[in-house]
Protein backbone atom coordinates (compact mmCIF):
# COMPACT_ATOMS: atom_id res chain seq x y z
CA UNK A 1 0.00 0.00 0.00
CA UNK A 2 2.76 2.48 0.69
CA UNK A 3 4.15 1.91 -2.77
CA UNK A 4 1.08 2.79 -4.37
CA UNK A 5 1.23 5.87 -2.57
CA UNK A 6 4.67 7.18 -3.30
CA UNK A 7 3.94 8.60 -6.45
CA UNK A 8 1.36 11.36 -4.36
CA UNK A 9 4.46 11.68 -1.92
CA UNK A 10 7.22 13.04 -4.31
CA UNK A 11 7.65 15.71 -6.35
CA UNK A 12 5.79 18.88 -7.30
CA UNK A 13 2.17 18.36 -8.72
CA UNK A 14 1.91 20.90 -11.55
CA UNK A 15 -1.88 20.54 -10.75
CA UNK A 16 -1.69 22.53 -7.47
CA UNK A 17 -0.60 25.87 -6.87
CA UNK A 18 1.98 27.37 -4.46
CA UNK A 19 -0.55 27.88 -2.04
CA UNK A 20 -2.16 24.06 -1.69
CA UNK A 21 1.60 22.79 -2.19
CA UNK A 22 2.95 23.87 1.23
CA UNK A 23 0.15 22.12 3.46
CA UNK A 24 1.18 18.38 2.03
CA UNK A 25 3.03 18.10 5.03
CA UNK A 26 4.18 15.00 6.50
CA UNK A 27 1.94 12.90 8.41
CA UNK A 28 2.30 13.08 12.37
CA UNK A 29 3.77 9.66 13.92
CA UNK A 30 3.08 8.56 17.74
CA UNK A 31 6.38 7.86 17.61
CA UNK A 32 8.00 11.35 17.03
CA UNK A 33 8.70 14.14 19.19
CA UNK A 34 5.70 16.23 20.95
CA UNK A 35 6.59 18.74 18.30
CA UNK A 36 6.08 17.11 15.22
CA UNK A 37 2.85 15.63 16.67
CA UNK A 38 1.45 19.23 15.59
CA UNK A 39 0.26 19.75 12.29
CA UNK A 40 1.14 23.49 11.19
CA UNK A 41 -1.31 24.33 8.81
CA UNK A 42 -0.90 28.34 8.93
CA UNK A 43 -2.55 30.84 7.39
CA UNK A 44 -2.76 32.45 10.82
CA UNK A 45 -2.74 36.31 9.15
CA UNK A 46 -3.83 35.45 5.73
CA UNK A 47 -6.95 37.63 4.73
CA UNK A 48 -8.55 35.11 3.11
CA UNK A 49 -9.41 31.76 5.04
CA UNK A 50 -8.23 28.83 2.76
CA UNK A 51 -11.11 26.29 3.03
CA UNK A 52 -13.88 28.94 3.93
CA UNK A 53 -16.90 29.98 1.47
CA UNK A 54 -15.23 32.93 0.64
CA UNK A 55 -12.50 30.72 -1.18
CA UNK A 56 -12.27 30.79 -4.86
CA UNK A 57 -11.45 27.19 -4.51
CA UNK A 58 -14.45 25.59 -2.08
CA UNK A 59 -16.43 23.24 -3.06
CA UNK A 60 -14.02 22.80 -6.42
CA UNK A 61 -13.07 19.79 -8.20
CA UNK A 62 -9.61 20.12 -6.70
CA UNK A 63 -11.21 20.44 -3.11
CA UNK A 64 -14.01 17.35 -4.04
CA UNK A 65 -11.01 14.66 -5.03
CA UNK A 66 -8.80 15.27 -2.18
CA UNK A 67 -8.25 12.37 -0.37
CA UNK A 68 -6.25 13.22 2.98
CA UNK A 69 -5.17 9.48 3.76
CA UNK A 70 -3.17 9.82 0.38
CA UNK A 71 -1.49 12.42 1.05
CA UNK A 72 0.30 10.85 4.32
CA UNK A 73 3.28 9.72 5.10
CA UNK A 74 4.56 8.05 8.16
CA UNK A 75 7.79 5.49 8.94
CA UNK A 76 5.86 3.20 11.07
CA UNK A 77 2.54 2.82 10.19
CA UNK A 78 0.00 1.01 12.34
CA UNK A 79 -2.03 -2.43 11.51
CA UNK A 80 -5.41 -2.35 12.61
CA UNK A 81 -4.93 -4.75 15.42
CA UNK A 82 -1.87 -2.35 16.66
CA UNK A 83 -4.95 0.71 16.13
CA UNK A 84 -7.59 -1.85 18.22
CA UNK A 85 -4.79 -1.95 21.33
CA UNK A 86 -3.84 1.62 21.62
CA UNK A 87 -7.57 2.17 21.08
CA UNK A 88 -8.20 -0.52 24.06
CA UNK A 89 -5.33 1.03 26.24
CA UNK A 90 -6.29 4.53 25.45
CA UNK A 91 -9.69 3.45 26.93
CA UNK A 92 -9.72 1.40 29.43
CA UNK A 93 -7.95 3.08 32.48
CA UNK A 94 -8.70 3.43 36.37
CA UNK A 95 -12.31 4.52 35.21
CA UNK A 96 -13.26 0.78 34.85
CA UNK A 97 -12.29 -0.09 38.73
CA UNK A 98 -15.12 3.23 39.31
CA UNK A 99 -17.51 1.89 36.97
CA UNK A 100 -19.25 -0.21 40.29
CA UNK A 101 -19.31 3.17 42.39
CA UNK A 102 -21.27 4.48 39.17
CA UNK A 103 -23.84 2.18 39.04
CA UNK A 104 -24.21 2.64 43.19
CA UNK A 105 -24.63 6.52 42.30
CA UNK A 106 -27.20 5.25 39.38
CA UNK A 107 -28.72 1.92 40.59
CA UNK A 108 -28.19 -1.14 38.53
CA UNK A 109 -30.41 -1.15 36.06
CA UNK A 110 -30.56 2.47 34.94
CA UNK A 111 -26.43 2.34 35.62
CA UNK A 112 -26.54 -0.99 33.59
CA UNK A 113 -28.85 0.98 30.34
CA UNK A 114 -26.92 3.99 30.98
CA UNK A 115 -23.39 2.88 30.28
CA UNK A 116 -24.53 1.48 27.50
CA UNK A 117 -26.48 4.64 26.21
CA UNK A 118 -23.13 6.78 27.28
CA UNK A 119 -20.78 4.61 25.17
CA UNK A 120 -23.24 4.86 21.91
CA UNK A 121 -23.38 8.58 22.81
CA UNK A 122 -19.19 8.83 23.00
CA UNK A 123 -18.68 6.32 20.01
CA UNK A 124 -20.56 8.92 17.70
CA UNK A 125 -19.03 11.94 18.92
CA UNK A 126 -15.39 10.06 17.87
CA UNK A 127 -16.79 9.39 14.79
CA UNK A 128 -18.14 12.84 14.38
CA UNK A 129 -14.85 14.84 15.10
CA UNK A 130 -12.97 11.86 12.51
CA UNK A 131 -15.75 13.19 9.88
CA UNK A 132 -14.85 17.06 10.42
CA UNK A 133 -11.25 15.99 10.26
CA UNK A 134 -11.41 14.49 7.23
CA UNK A 135 -13.91 17.68 5.59
CA UNK A 136 -11.95 20.16 7.28
CA UNK A 137 -8.46 18.21 5.81
CA UNK A 138 -10.05 17.98 2.17
CA UNK A 139 -10.99 22.10 2.25
CA UNK A 140 -7.77 22.85 3.46
CA UNK A 141 -5.85 20.30 1.51
CA UNK A 142 -3.67 18.80 4.09
CA UNK A 143 -2.96 15.40 5.50
CA UNK A 144 -4.18 15.87 9.34
CA UNK A 145 -5.26 17.51 11.70
CA UNK A 146 -5.18 17.15 15.51
CA UNK A 147 -8.17 17.89 18.12
CA UNK A 148 -7.22 21.66 18.90
CA UNK A 149 -6.44 22.13 15.25
CA UNK A 150 -9.78 20.68 14.07
CA UNK A 151 -11.92 22.68 16.26
CA UNK A 152 -9.79 26.07 15.04
CA UNK A 153 -10.20 25.30 11.48
CA UNK A 154 -13.59 24.49 11.71
CA UNK A 155 -14.07 27.81 13.22
CA UNK A 156 -12.09 30.07 10.93
CA UNK A 157 -13.68 28.62 7.65
CA UNK A 158 -17.22 28.61 9.24
CA UNK A 159 -19.81 31.38 10.01
CA UNK A 160 -18.36 34.92 9.71
CA UNK A 161 -19.83 35.48 13.23
CA UNK A 162 -17.35 32.53 14.61
CA UNK A 163 -14.24 33.09 12.90
CA UNK A 164 -13.34 35.38 15.73
CA UNK A 165 -13.36 32.82 18.30
CA UNK A 166 -11.37 30.27 16.16
CA UNK A 167 -7.81 31.10 18.42
CA UNK A 168 -10.45 31.00 21.39
CA UNK A 169 -11.58 27.47 21.05
CA UNK A 170 -8.43 26.19 19.75
CA UNK A 171 -7.04 27.22 23.26
CA UNK A 172 -9.58 26.01 25.15
CA UNK A 173 -9.82 22.59 23.89
CA UNK A 174 -5.69 22.32 24.82
CA UNK A 175 -7.04 23.34 28.30
CA UNK A 176 -9.15 21.24 28.73
CA UNK A 177 -7.03 18.17 27.30
CA UNK A 178 -4.53 19.31 30.13
CA UNK A 179 -6.76 19.46 32.68
CA UNK A 180 -8.05 15.82 31.60
CA UNK A 181 -4.64 14.16 31.88
CA UNK A 182 -3.28 15.75 34.62
CA UNK A 183 -6.80 14.72 36.32
CA UNK A 184 -5.75 11.20 35.08
CA UNK A 185 -2.21 11.76 36.39
CA UNK A 186 -3.97 12.98 40.19
CA UNK A 187 -6.31 9.60 39.77
CA UNK A 188 -3.15 7.09 39.49
CA UNK A 189 -1.59 9.22 42.47
CA UNK A 190 -4.37 8.37 44.48
CA UNK A 191 -4.75 4.94 43.43
CA UNK A 192 -1.10 3.76 44.19
CA UNK A 193 -1.52 5.12 47.76
CA UNK A 194 -5.02 3.71 48.23
CA UNK A 195 -4.28 0.02 47.33
CA UNK A 196 -3.33 -5.88 37.69
CA UNK A 197 -5.35 -7.67 36.55
CA UNK A 198 -9.08 -7.40 36.27
CA UNK A 199 -9.84 -11.49 35.91
CA UNK A 200 -7.73 -11.32 39.41
CA UNK A 201 -10.93 -8.76 40.39
CA UNK A 202 -13.33 -10.55 38.85
CA UNK A 203 -12.57 -13.76 40.10
CA UNK A 204 -13.69 -11.98 43.36
CA UNK A 205 -16.37 -10.11 42.20
CA UNK A 206 -18.34 -13.39 40.20
CA UNK A 207 -18.33 -15.25 43.39
CA UNK A 208 -21.97 -15.47 45.49
CA UNK A 209 -23.59 -12.85 43.72
CA UNK A 210 -26.13 -11.95 45.35
CA UNK A 211 -29.98 -11.42 44.47
CA UNK A 212 -30.39 -8.45 42.13
CA UNK A 213 -33.08 -7.43 44.39
CA UNK A 214 -30.63 -6.46 47.36
CA UNK A 215 -30.03 -3.59 45.28
CA UNK A 216 -31.37 -0.16 44.27
CA UNK A 217 -32.66 -0.50 40.86
CA UNK A 218 -32.64 3.18 40.86
CA UNK A 219 -30.28 5.52 43.54
CA UNK A 220 -31.59 9.19 43.65
CA UNK A 221 -31.92 11.84 41.17
CA UNK A 222 -29.37 13.81 43.42
CA UNK A 223 -26.60 10.96 43.22
CA UNK A 224 -27.86 11.16 39.29
CA UNK A 225 -24.52 13.49 38.28
CA UNK A 226 -22.09 11.36 40.39
CA UNK A 227 -22.90 8.67 38.00
CA UNK A 228 -22.32 11.01 34.85
CA UNK A 229 -19.12 12.12 35.96
CA UNK A 230 -17.47 8.78 36.73
CA UNK A 231 -19.24 7.15 34.14
CA UNK A 232 -18.08 10.11 31.14
CA UNK A 233 -14.95 9.83 32.57
CA UNK A 234 -14.29 6.22 32.25
CA UNK A 235 -14.89 6.75 28.21
CA UNK A 236 -11.75 8.92 28.21
CA UNK A 237 -10.12 8.29 24.85
CA UNK A 238 -11.53 11.18 22.86
CA UNK A 239 -8.15 12.44 22.73
CA UNK A 240 -6.31 9.80 21.00
CA UNK A 241 -8.96 8.79 18.24
CA UNK A 242 -7.47 11.49 15.70
CA UNK A 243 -3.55 10.13 16.15
CA UNK A 244 -4.93 6.94 16.14
CA UNK A 245 -6.57 7.53 12.48
CA UNK A 246 -3.87 10.09 11.50
CA UNK A 247 -1.19 7.04 12.10
CA UNK A 248 -2.83 3.57 10.59
CA UNK A 249 -1.49 1.99 7.41
CA UNK A 250 -5.41 1.90 6.02
CA UNK A 251 -7.28 4.42 7.96
CA UNK A 252 -10.49 3.80 5.81
CA UNK A 253 -10.70 1.02 8.11
CA UNK A 254 -11.19 2.89 11.32
CA UNK A 255 -14.35 4.08 10.60
CA UNK A 256 -17.74 2.05 9.22
CA UNK A 257 -19.99 -0.11 11.17
CA UNK A 258 -17.36 -3.34 11.69
CA UNK A 259 -14.70 -0.56 11.81
CA UNK A 260 -11.69 -0.42 14.20
CA UNK A 261 -13.27 1.96 16.26
CA UNK A 262 -16.87 0.18 16.55
CA UNK A 263 -15.48 -2.83 17.41
CA UNK A 264 -13.27 -1.48 20.13
CA UNK A 265 -15.87 0.85 21.72
CA UNK A 266 -18.95 -2.06 21.66
CA UNK A 267 -15.19 -4.23 23.72
CA UNK A 268 -15.04 -1.34 26.05
CA UNK A 269 -18.75 -0.74 26.79
CA UNK A 270 -19.17 -4.12 27.39
CA UNK A 271 -16.10 -4.58 29.81
CA UNK A 272 -17.44 -1.11 31.39
CA UNK A 273 -21.19 -2.41 32.03
CA UNK A 274 -20.27 -6.02 33.22
CA UNK A 275 -17.58 -4.46 35.77
CA UNK A 276 -20.28 -1.69 36.79
CA UNK A 277 -22.97 -4.22 37.24
CA UNK A 278 -21.57 -7.19 38.46
CA UNK A 279 -19.16 -4.65 41.27
CA UNK A 280 -22.15 -3.53 42.39
CA UNK A 281 -24.40 -6.39 43.08
CA UNK A 282 -21.81 -7.89 44.79
CA UNK A 283 -21.02 -5.18 47.17
CA UNK A 284 -23.85 -2.95 47.03
CA UNK A 285 -23.45 0.24 49.20
CA UNK A 286 -20.11 -1.18 50.58
CA UNK A 287 -18.23 -0.61 46.98
CA UNK A 288 -15.32 2.07 46.97
CA UNK A 289 -14.20 4.31 44.92
CA UNK A 290 -12.37 1.61 43.28
CA UNK A 291 -13.51 -1.87 43.30
CA UNK A 292 -10.03 -3.25 44.21
CA UNK A 293 -10.28 -1.65 47.48
CA UNK A 294 -13.36 -3.80 48.24
CA UNK A 295 -11.12 -7.11 47.88
CA UNK A 296 -10.42 -8.68 50.62
CA UNK A 297 -6.93 -7.76 52.64
CA UNK A 298 -6.40 -10.89 54.03
CA UNK A 299 -5.56 -13.26 51.30
CA UNK A 300 -2.82 -13.85 48.81
CA UNK A 301 -4.24 -13.39 45.59
CA UNK A 302 -6.31 -9.95 46.73
CA UNK A 303 -2.86 -8.17 47.51
CA UNK A 304 -1.15 -9.63 44.36
CA UNK A 305 -3.69 -7.84 42.57
CA UNK A 306 -3.58 -4.70 44.59
CA UNK A 307 0.15 -4.28 44.08
CA UNK A 308 0.33 -5.02 40.21
CA UNK A 309 -2.88 -2.94 39.32
CA UNK A 310 -0.70 -0.44 41.48
CA UNK A 311 2.64 -0.93 39.75
CA UNK A 312 0.44 -0.50 36.14
CA UNK A 313 -1.23 2.56 36.82
CA UNK A 314 2.16 4.07 38.05
CA UNK A 315 3.81 3.16 35.38
CA UNK A 316 0.91 4.30 32.94
CA UNK A 317 1.19 8.00 35.02
CA UNK A 318 4.17 9.14 32.26
CA UNK A 319 1.80 8.13 29.37
CA UNK A 320 -1.28 10.36 30.41
CA UNK A 321 2.06 13.16 31.66
CA UNK A 322 2.83 12.84 27.77
CA UNK A 323 0.03 15.19 26.28
CA UNK A 324 -0.31 18.14 28.97
CA UNK A 325 3.78 18.03 28.30
CA UNK A 326 3.72 18.42 24.57
CA UNK A 327 0.83 21.05 24.76
CA UNK A 328 2.60 23.64 27.77
CA UNK A 329 6.76 22.56 26.59
CA UNK A 330 6.45 25.05 23.14
CA UNK A 331 4.67 27.96 25.31
CA UNK A 332 7.57 27.02 27.60
CA UNK A 333 10.15 27.12 25.01
CA UNK A 334 9.18 30.39 23.27
CA UNK A 335 9.76 32.44 26.38
CA UNK A 336 13.25 31.06 26.69
CA UNK A 337 16.33 31.49 24.02
CA UNK A 338 18.99 29.61 24.66
CA UNK A 339 18.84 26.03 24.42
CA UNK A 340 20.10 25.06 27.88
CA UNK A 341 17.71 27.55 29.82
CA UNK A 342 14.64 25.54 27.58
CA UNK A 343 16.27 22.81 28.88
CA UNK A 344 16.58 23.86 32.21
CA UNK A 345 12.66 25.34 32.08
CA UNK A 346 11.14 21.85 30.81
CA UNK A 347 12.62 19.92 33.50
CA UNK A 348 11.40 22.53 36.13
CA UNK A 349 7.70 22.49 34.63
CA UNK A 350 7.66 18.85 34.45
CA UNK A 351 8.95 18.23 38.23
CA UNK A 352 6.41 21.29 39.01
CA UNK A 353 3.51 19.89 37.62
CA UNK A 354 4.13 16.06 38.86
CA UNK A 355 4.37 17.92 42.48
CA UNK A 356 1.24 19.85 41.83
CA UNK A 357 -1.00 16.52 40.65
CA UNK A 358 0.43 14.79 43.83
CA UNK A 359 0.23 17.67 46.22
CA UNK A 360 -3.63 17.69 44.79
CA UNK A 361 -4.37 13.94 45.27
CA UNK A 362 -3.30 14.12 48.71
CA UNK A 363 -5.46 17.23 49.59
CA UNK A 364 -8.61 15.47 47.80
CA UNK A 365 -8.31 11.59 48.98
CA UNK A 366 -11.80 10.76 47.59
CA UNK A 367 -11.32 8.94 44.97
CA UNK A 368 -14.99 8.25 43.47
CA UNK A 369 -15.40 12.29 44.04
CA UNK A 370 -12.03 13.11 42.24
CA UNK A 371 -12.40 10.73 39.29
CA UNK A 372 -16.35 12.34 39.06
CA UNK A 373 -15.25 15.82 39.06
CA UNK A 374 -12.38 15.62 36.18
CA UNK A 375 -15.18 13.47 34.26
CA UNK A 376 -17.93 16.43 34.66
CA UNK A 377 -15.43 19.25 34.11
CA UNK A 378 -13.15 17.90 30.91
CA UNK A 379 -14.22 14.78 29.92
CA UNK A 380 -17.68 15.92 28.93
CA UNK A 381 -16.38 18.90 27.54
CA UNK A 382 -14.15 16.90 25.04
CA UNK A 383 -16.92 14.13 24.72
CA UNK A 384 -19.90 15.53 24.56
CA UNK A 385 -20.11 19.30 23.71
CA UNK A 386 -17.29 20.04 21.62
CA UNK A 387 -17.60 17.25 18.68
CA UNK A 388 -21.14 18.13 18.08
CA UNK A 389 -20.41 21.57 17.92
CA UNK A 390 -17.90 21.68 15.56
CA UNK A 391 -19.89 19.61 13.49
CA UNK A 392 -22.36 21.76 13.45
CA UNK A 393 -19.86 25.18 12.38
CA UNK A 394 -18.31 22.56 10.51
CA UNK A 395 -21.28 21.63 8.26
CA UNK A 396 -23.23 24.88 8.31
CA UNK A 397 -25.78 25.65 6.37
CA UNK A 398 -25.77 23.18 3.60
CA UNK A 399 -24.75 20.04 5.15
CA UNK A 400 -27.04 19.73 8.95
CA UNK A 401 -29.48 17.17 7.08
CA UNK A 402 -32.86 17.27 5.87
CA UNK A 403 -35.18 19.86 7.90
CA UNK A 404 -31.58 20.36 10.17
CA UNK A 405 -32.20 16.89 11.74
CA UNK A 406 -28.36 17.19 12.58
CA UNK A 407 -28.09 20.30 14.13
CA UNK A 408 -31.36 19.53 16.39
CA UNK A 409 -29.21 16.14 17.21
CA UNK A 410 -26.05 17.99 18.17
CA UNK A 411 -28.16 20.69 20.10
CA UNK A 412 -29.08 17.64 22.24
CA UNK A 413 -26.19 15.91 22.78
CA UNK A 414 -24.83 19.15 24.11
CA UNK A 415 -27.28 20.12 26.38
CA UNK A 416 -26.89 16.54 27.46
CA UNK A 417 -23.24 17.71 28.19
CA UNK A 418 -23.96 20.55 29.18
CA UNK A 419 -26.21 19.59 32.01
CA UNK A 420 -23.75 16.88 32.88
CA UNK A 421 -20.96 19.54 33.17
CA UNK A 422 -22.86 21.73 35.56
CA UNK A 423 -24.54 19.31 37.69
CA UNK A 424 -21.88 16.97 37.77
CA UNK A 425 -18.92 19.85 38.71
CA UNK A 426 -21.84 20.87 41.72
CA UNK A 427 -22.17 17.78 43.24
CA UNK A 428 -18.49 15.92 42.67
CA UNK A 429 -17.69 19.29 44.58
CA UNK A 430 -19.64 19.49 46.99
CA UNK A 431 -19.00 15.27 47.74
CA UNK A 432 -15.34 16.42 48.03
CA UNK A 433 -15.87 19.02 50.44
CA UNK A 434 -18.75 16.58 52.31
CA UNK A 435 -17.64 13.43 51.81
CA UNK A 436 -20.50 11.82 53.88
CA UNK A 437 -23.33 14.13 51.98
CA UNK A 438 -25.59 12.20 49.84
Amino acid sequence: MKDERDPLLGGSDNSLDTNEQQHLLARPDLRSSPENMIVDVGHENDSLVPGSRDDPTYGSSVNETYDPSMHRTLEHPTTNLDTMIHLLKGNIGTGILAMPDAFKNAGLYVGLFGTLLMGVICTHCMHVLVKCSHELCRRLQVPSLNFAEVCHRSFESGPIGLRRYSTLVRNLINMFLVITQLGFCCVYFVFVAANIRLTCTFYYVLQDLPNTHTVKPFATWAQLPLYFGTAVYAFEGIGIVLPLENNMKTPEDFGGMTGVLNTGMVIVACLYTAVGFFGYLKYGEDVQGSITLNLPGDQFIAQLVRIMMALAIFFSYGLQFYVPISILSPSVKRRLHSEQAQLIGEYLMRVGLVVFTFLLAAMIPNLGAVISLVGAVSSSTLALIFPPLIEIVTFWPDGLGKRYWVLWKDIGIMMFGICGFVFGTYTSVAQIINPNLH
